[in-house]
């Protein structure tokens, strides 16, 4: 007969609580998306459904909270609060995770067992910290000494700059917030399991739809040699294809340790759907940035020679079947080299304050006023918080960056389950495409001198929440490992 290892997996328990979890996300995605309607009437109507219908799902079944957060947040993007003012920078996702934290929060004060105290990686969490307070003291210097030259008004909004300011600043308490929340709500493998599913299945809507962009329609401004590049829930570009490289990474961490041959195939069909989503975003950072985190992951993982020429090999392979390719990264065809004029404008605005920095967030005031390539962002992570934060900002942002790779690497190595080694290799293989991804975009840190406003806090907030379940690996190692083990007869 065969032994039950742990007996509150019964097959029949467990299919009640799939019954029921399905259904708890099934109506929260539904009714959260429904919440649209209400908000195009009236932005105080929105506020008041979606304010009840997650706090009373997520008092209900909390553990299921940032897989709802996954499969909601970034598809409701394309919808602000409201059209004008301050509630224009406010979505979905930033109310869910607000009520997600709050509530966590509360429960945690309200429990009547012995409280846990707040833990996170201690490294990671300082420097987050000091990095928030920079920010902070940058906002207060910029405030206090104001540059003459610049008008500090935005072009498109009539929000108040002292709100913005404030808008920022929860932004950047926010970063910290993911590394302690995340781990201390991940704490069984069911929830892993959960938060894994929930990145792969919004990842297949998001990977279906830049695939089938062309029949849906679903295409941005941005056009490169004559192609149009697609645009699903707001994301394009770039940013579209880094998701898809994301759920590219996860999909193939669970192949390589996946025992059983019918998963490893469907996860190996994933990383395909996922791999091709990338491409066909036409962004060549996603392109660069898949092959990196794809090479990283392979050498992590099995660490011989042949993968070291991995790179070289699909390279030529592809030279030698799209020779156009080459195309796209030809500066005279294609835009591209303007980056360097914006990076020297980036440089410029930090000579303006080069020691607090011209203030978090308020990169664009001094790029309508100094710059030569007026984009309002420095298109590089580490230039763009030089020039808001200044040097001290630089230096926590490096050691924020050298942390998360350090601590990703030691759970990699002493994680002693297939889930958590996948989970923390992928999240490697992704932090190495970010490394490369920094030197044009800004993937770690979130900034209201981005279009959207707190759209990107949502985007960037994909990539924290990876990160929150690699630190949670630990709550549930020992636990998946023992899963692991065949059963005995």
């Amino acid at each position: 007969m065969a032994q039950q290892r742990f007996p509150f997996q019964s097959s029949r328990s467990l299919g009640l609580s799939l019954l029921v979890t399905g259904t708890t996300v099934i109506i929260c995605f539904v009714m959260s998306v429904g919440q649209i309607f209400p908000f195009s009437l009236n932005p105080i109507y929105g506020l008041i459904g979606v304010a009840a219908i997650m706090i009373l799902l997520l008092f209900i079944q909390l553990d299921l909270a940032f897989p709802l957060y996954i499969l909601v947040a970034g598809p409701t993007t394309i919808f602000a609060v409201s059209s004008s003012g301050i509630l224009s920078r406010l979505y979905i996702g930033n109310l869910l995770f607000v009520l997600i934290v709050g509530i966590w929060l509360l429960r945690k004060a309200g429990s009547k067992h012995k409280v846990e105290p707040l833990r996170g990686e201690t490294g990671i969490l300082v420097s987050l910290i000091c990095l928030a307070f920079i920010g902070f003291l940058s906002i207060m210097y910029s405030h206090l000494f104001p540059d003459p030259l610049v008008n500090y008004v935005f072009v498109h909004s009539t929000v108040p700059l002292l709100l913005v300011n404030l808008v920022e600043v929860s932004l950047l308490i926010s970063l910290p917030l993911f590394t302690v929340v995340v781990p201390g709500m991940v704490r069984t493998l069911r929830d892993a399991r959960w938060m894994i599913r929930a990145y792969l299945a919004i990842g297949l809507i998001y990977a279906f739809g830049t695939i089938f962009a062309a029949p849906l329609h679903l295409y941005s401004q941005d056009v490169i040699l004559g192609v149009q590049r697609p645009q699903v829930f707001g994301d394009s570009s770039s940013s579209l294809g880094m998701l898809n490289v994301l759920f590219a990474c996860l999909s193939l961490g669970q192949m390589i340790y996946t025992r059983k041959q019918a998963t490893r195939l469907a996860f190996g069909l994933l990383v395909c759907i996922f791999a091709t989503a990338a491409i066909m975003t036409f962004g060549r950072e996603a392109w660069i940035g898949l092959l990196i985190a794809i090479w990283f992951i392979l050498w992590l993982r099995f660490k011989r020679p042949i993968v070291l020429l991995l790179p070289l090999i699909i390279l030529l392979f592809l030279l030698l079947l799209f020779p156009e390719i080459i195309s796209f990264f030809d500066p005279t065809k294609v835009y591209g080299a303007d980056r360097i004029n914006i990076w020297q404008d980036a440089i410029a605005i930090w000579q303006h304050s080069p020691y607090m920095g011209v203030g978090a967030g308020n990169y664009q005031f001094f790029d309508l006023t100094f710059g030569t390539e007026i984009v309002g962002v420095a298109h590089n992570q580490f230039l763009g918080v030089l020039a808001e934060m200044g040097v001290q900002g630089l230096v926590c942002l490096l050691l924020v960056i050298i942390m998360i790779g350090r601590t990703a690497l030691r759970h990699f190595k002493t994680a002693v389950s297939d889930t958590g080694k996948a989970i923390s290799l992928a999240y490697m293989g992704y932090y190495a495409a970010l490394l490369f991804a920094s030197f044009f975009t800004g993937p770690f840190v979130f900034s209201t001198a981005s279009g959207g406003g707190t759209a990107s806090f949502v985007e960037t907030s994909y990539l924290w929440i990876f990160l929150g379940l690699v630190l949670s690996i630990p709550n549930w190692d020992r636990e998946a490992a023992m899963s692991d083990l065949p059963v005995k007869i």
